[in-house]
């Protein structure tokens, strides 16, 4: 790998040019050699001036957390040798780093929640001084895949209700595992207030959330809000396909990003 022959050729090593060498590592998929570069590090005394090279080893975790296979542990499916580097990762953290940041934490319960350990996840997420959006769709994610849908449909009230404002520009991100919680639970009426939650907040455009809400509106035995549903999102994008040929090109709506006035504007 070029990075490694170029890091290998420096003489001398910060942790700026340790991250990127994880980093590379990790989009690589060589997320073993990282874990390995962040422990060499370590262990040769380089102090831990900065949050990300801690971000990118807890990356190279849940990498390795994705192909090992589930232990049943007290009743739970754990990834229990991922788990036992991410707690020494999040050890050495805690003892060595000087800057923590909302960042590490919602990585640390990314890593904790892929791990299958959201009792830990839980922790963090308890322990942090102040949550975002992301945080809180990090916890809820990793409720939703362990199938726990009424911890995951308590968070998604609490956030609300702790945020405010900052709730206004909710997306395909959020409601993606709120809609898997609702369908663990199972009530057609829950499912169909997340969906109105969806629309609401004009984020039913998303491909992988409008599969999404016809999958759960399958699982709830609704067939009939299914076909409304997948109706209504070809009808959406037969309209987009025709707007994008009629508008002038200077007037061209580029995707969620664009900065026009109207764009991102909620429906009334």
């Amino acid at each position: 790998m070029d990075a490694r022959r170029v890091f290998d050729q420096m003489c001398s090593h910060d942790v700026m040019s340790w991250t990127s060498l994880v980093l590379a590592c990790v989009d690589c998929g060589e997320e073993d050699t990282a874990l390995e570069l962040f422990q060499r590090m370590i262990c040769e005394g380089h102090a831990l001036t900065s949050s990300s090279i801690v971000t990118a080893a807890l990356k190279a975790c849940i990498r390795v957390a994705a192909r090992e296979e589930a232990t049943q542990v007290d009743g739970k499916a754990v990834k229990v040798s991922s788990l036992e580097k991410g707690i020494a990762i999040h050890c050495q953290a805690s003892k060595l780093l000087r800057h923590w940041d909302f960042v590490l934490d919602s990585s640390l319960m990314e890593m904790y929640a892929k791990c299958g350990s959201l009792v830990d996840a839980q922790r963090v997420f308890d322990s942090m001084p102040h949550r975002d959006v992301v945080s809180w769709t990090v916890l809820m994610s990793g409720y939703a895949e362990c199938g726990d849908g009424n911890k995951v449909l308590e968070l998604f009230v609490g956030m609300k209700l702790k945020l405010g404002q900052a709730c206004c520009a909710l997306d395909a991100r959020v409601f993606v595992p709120v809609l898997k919680g609702s369908s663990s639970v199972g009530s057609l009426e829950v499912t169909k207030a997340i969906v109105g939650e969806v629309y609401r907040y004009g984020a039913e455009k998303d491909i992988v959330l409008s599969n999404s809400m016809v999958d759960v509106f399958g699982k709830a035995g609704s067939m009939n809000d299914a076909q409304q549903t997948f109706d209504a999102d070809s009808r959406s994008d037969s309209m987009e396909r025709s707007r994008s040929w009629i508008q002038p090109p200077g007037r061209r709506r580029e995707g969620p990003g664009c900065l026009s006035p109207g764009c991102g504007r909620r429906r009334s």
